[in-house]
């Protein structure tokens, strides 16, 4: 998602959503958000991830688990907070959904968390 008159290029911050098949249909939530973890450390060790509130939905799916990740080496990702949250479609596959806002500030997180957050309870 970009605001209206901008680009991916000029837009602060960014909100990008990815979604990923989950086949294992006993690993929580909470595990898939572990190793995902992990796993991005692995890839960036100099970087903190810090565990934040979730946020409840207003639908009846499970709350967002959410994640402050501070990544001073990459400019444009230097700070982003992320969201991993569950899905399934008609055929009962399951999803996570793995919401991301993404600047180069804090400050940029901080004046988008309202819009960000309302959009994650929506969801």
């Amino acid at each position: 998602m970009v605001p209206k008159g901008q680009s991916f290029a000029s837009a602060e911050p960014l909100i990008y959503v990815e979604v990923i098949y989950q086949p294992d249909k006993q690993q929580t939530l909470a595990d898939f958000a572990r190793l995902n973890n992990a796993r991005w450390l692995a890839g960036n060790p100099r970087a903190k991830i810090t565990e934040l509130p979730v946020v409840e939905r207003l639908s009846s799916k499970p709350a967002f688990l959410r994640f402050a990740f501070e990544n001073p080496s990459k400019a444009q990702q230097a700070f982003e907070i992320g969201a991993l949250g569950v899905d399934s479609d008609k055929d009962g596959n399951d999803f996570v959904l793995d919401v991301v806002m993404s600047a180069n500030s804090k400050a940029a997180l901080d004046r988008a968390d309202a819009a960000y957050t309302a959009f994650l309870k929506a969801h």
